[in-house]
């Protein structure tokens, strides 16, 4: 009676200690010319399996025959040899779960006990994988797309700056041309060198936007923080663009008032102002105008600068996509010029300085860009 008792004793502690392991325990008897059985099965494989214990211990191809064909003749090729080296077995496999037909990755780590007459008995455990491959393999993925980016940027770093060599030549050579005292251009040959320099001072342009964002990619753009007239900037930008504006037909109005003094770097603020300035002069209405205005939020330490344009406004689903690289959301058929870099390059330089921008805009009532920006505090700096 006591060995009974201890028998029952010790199944209940293999039961116990069974259910917190998060895989399946078994034993398989393998005898020759006989299909093998399962003599001992945990609870863990309704979970791992699908197929409940004493149903699997009935009939052991519930679980093999849900094994792919080529991937089972493998797995007992594998099993035959570590039996007969007397080695462990460690296998990997897919199954398909009976209860839901759900692909499972699952790995077995066995060892074989001979038995007298052939054949033996597995003690073995096996564990569902899955997520850890799936894991391997995101991290395989982004390591892959990494190194992709990686090349992507040093191509684009090394070709802008092979092009910007020719470029400045054309540019220099138009300059020339244009300013020849000796053999003074014609009034339509004037027109014509215009129109190919200002084509290559736009090419250099876009050229140096897509320097600056490889740079960036690549953390060797360096930013100088400092005290900065956010106005003053403002202003200067304005004046650059007005003649632009005045080109499309459009007004523009700068609404001076508040005069932050924001931390920023003066040549990448300025970078900022141009684009946002620049996108809501090429992507507006005819006749139509462009506001700027300061304000200044003390309780945020922030200045803000507001851009608004009466353009044709965006979509919700452009907005999501808006900062994406060379994503121009659909304007390339436009006939605008412009690359699609701009605003992914001057969103991160604003992150840089410690601002942000943000986006509000309707389809057909026009965009407002939010340029905000920390204030200069002059206690922090050294004296």
């Amino acid at each position: 009676v006591g060995l009974q008792v201890d028998a029952r004793e010790l199944v209940q502690r293999l039961r116990r200690i069974a259910r917190q392991v998060p895989g399946v325990l078994f034993q398989y008897r393998q005898v020759p010319a006989r299909r093998g059985q399962f003599e001992y099965v945990s609870e863990r494989s309704s979970e791992v399996f699908g197929v409940d214990p004493a149903l699997l211990m009935s009939d052991s191809l519930l679980v093999f025959g849900r094994i792919d064909a080529a991937e089972m003749d493998a797995l007992r090729l594998q099993a035959a040899r570590c039996a007969d080296l007397a080695v462990p077995l460690r296998a990997e496999f897919t199954l398909t779960r009976a209860d839901d037909g759900v692909p499972v990755w699952l790995r077995c780590n066995a060892q074989c006990q001979p038995l007298d007459g052939g054949g033996g008995i597995w003690h073995g455990y096996v564990e569902d994988i899955t997520e850890q491959r799936d894991l391997e393999l995101a991290r395989r993925q982004t390591l892959a797309l990494q190194a992709s980016n990686r090349a992507k940027t040093d191509f684009l770093a090394r070709m802008s700056h092979e092009l910007r060599t020719p470029l400045n030549a054309v540019l220099g050579f138009a300059q020339l041309l244009l300013s020849d005292p000796v053999e003074p251009p014609s009034s339509t040959q004037r027109a014509r060198l215009a129109r190919i320099h200002d084509a290559g001072e736009h090419l250099l342009g876009m050229i140096g936007d897509l320097l600056d964002l490889t740079h960036l990619e690549t953390g060797r753009l360096a930013l100088l923080a400092e005290a900065v007239p956010l106005t003053g900037v403002v202003r200067h930008c304005v004046e650059l663009m007005r003649p632009l504006a005045e080109a499309a037909g459009l007004t523009l109005h700068f609404e001076t008032g508040a005069e932050p003094l924001v931390r920023a770097d003066r040549l990448r603020l300025q970078q900022i102002v141009l684009n946002l300035l620049s996108n809501a002069i090429k992507y507006n209405r005819p006749q139509g105008w462009v506001r700027l205005s300061c304000v200044i939020s003390r309780p945020n330490a922030q200045a803000r600068l507001d851009v608004v344009d009466s353009g044709l406004g965006l979509a919700p689903e452009q907005l999501v996509h808006l900062f994406e690289p060379f994503n121009r959301l659909g304007r390339e058929h436009t006939g605008v010029d412009g690359t699609g870099i701009g605003l992914a390059l001057s969103r991160t330089l604003a992150d840089m300085m410690g601002g942000s921008i943000e986006v509000y805009s309707e389809p057909q009532r026009g965009s407002t860009f939010s340029l905000l920006l920390p204030l200069h505090d002059a206690a922090a700096d050294p004296a």
